[in-house]
């Protein structure tokens, strides 16, 4: 069985036929800073991974991911969307941010695990992690190459490789 802590948002844990899925809402995780975000026509990624975990275990017993890109058009003053999970992608646009939240933040029967009667018996969890633009490990060695030695000629000297030491450590 799965359970929630009390006054959590809606998360829903459930077998369907022979699949463990999960629906969620992650809207009131989006302070007015993101939203903000969302209309300065940049790309936006929010990444939601799910694990389906099993006490006492290392590895996930499932896992399933929601990714969804944003791209406010300016000009056209209208939202372009990308949302995928499990190898499926769909394209749409809309000039309601309401309709872009929900299409983002609202996740609806995500399979954790296609096969329900591998689960073995035993304490469940269900572990949410949502990223907003994340980085991957790679391109953070790149920002941290740059900052301590950037390309071109440098008027900064030696101050400016002190600053990319000190800024490093942030990033």
């Amino acid at each position: 069985a799965f359970a929630q802590p009390a006054g959590s948002p809606a998360i829903d844990v459930r077998r369907d036929g022979d699949r463990i899925v999960t629906s969620y809402s992650f809207r009131h995780l989006l302070d007015s800073g993101v939203r903000t975000s969302f209309r300065r026509g940049l790309p936006v990624n929010l990444v939601t991974g799910v694990l389906l975990l099993r006490r006492g275990h290392d590895q996930p017993a499932g896992f399933a991911a929601h990714t969804c890109r944003i791209v406010y058009d300016i000009w056209e003053e209208r939202f372009l969307v990308r949302a995928a999970s499990r190898g499926v992608e769909r394209q749409t646009s809309t000039t309601s941010e309401d309709e872009m939240l929900r299409q983002c933040t609202e996740v609806r029967a995500l399979p954790l695990l296609d096969h329900a009667a591998q689960l073995a018996p035993g304490l469940y969890s269900v572990e949410y992690v949502i990223e907003l633009n994340p980085l991957s490990a790679e391109m953070v060695q790149r920002i941290r190459r740059w900052l301590a030695q950037p390309a071109g000629d440098s008027a900064l000297g030696a101050s400016g490789t002190f600053f990319g030491s000190v800024v490093g450590l942030f990033v």
